[in-house]
């Protein structure tokens, strides 16, 4: 996951850790974290009641399911093992009335048995909806990754991504 600045020529991504690689884990090892855990670095976990999320190292395989990556060599799974509402969030230093580009890529799998036929994030700054992204379609056996991008104007010195 990535902002960049639009203005300036020296612009550097503003979010810490968007592969997800710190810490970084055992090769083939999911590691848990829960509700309030900021042990992924640069990152907190927040949500629902018991909302958990799962940062992978791999390729980590279960069900029939190889859990790829689309950047480096970890990821983040958003649903963790609670299936509960719940996500990351980091606070990016921003100039208000400066725009700014999200990039992330966001996958699904195609497994109604086990996994499910699809999966739904919502990305919010400061609280408030920048974009939904759906996914219905994506192969059996893998993660079907696709990179997304959206332009936005800071409203505050700090965003809550």
């Amino acid at each position: 996951m990535m902002v960049w600045p639009l203005a300036g020529v020296a612009a550097e991504n503003l979010v810490v850790n968007g592969s997800f690689e710190e810490p970084e884990l055992p090769k083939t090892s999911p590691k848990l974290y829960r509700l309030g855990d900021d042990a992924i670095k640069g990152w907190e976990v927040f949500g629902e009641k018991r909302a958990d999320v799962a940062v992978l190292n791999g390729p980590f395989s279960q069900g029939g399911l190889t859990f790829t990556h689309h950047d480096g060599e970890q990821s983040l799974d958003l649903t963790g093992l609670a299936n509960r509402r719940g996500g990351v969030r980091q606070t990016l230093e921003t100039v208000a009335g400066e725009r700014y580009l999200l990039e992330f890529a966001f996958a699904n799998v195609q497994s109604p048995g086990v996994w499910g036929n699809k999966s739904k994030v919502l990305v919010e700054l400061n609280g408030k909806e920048l974009m939904a992204v759906e996914k219905k379609d994506g192969p059996p056996d893998k993660l079907g990754w696709e990179e997304y991008r959206k332009e936005f104007v800071a409203e505050e010195a700090k965003t809550v991504l």
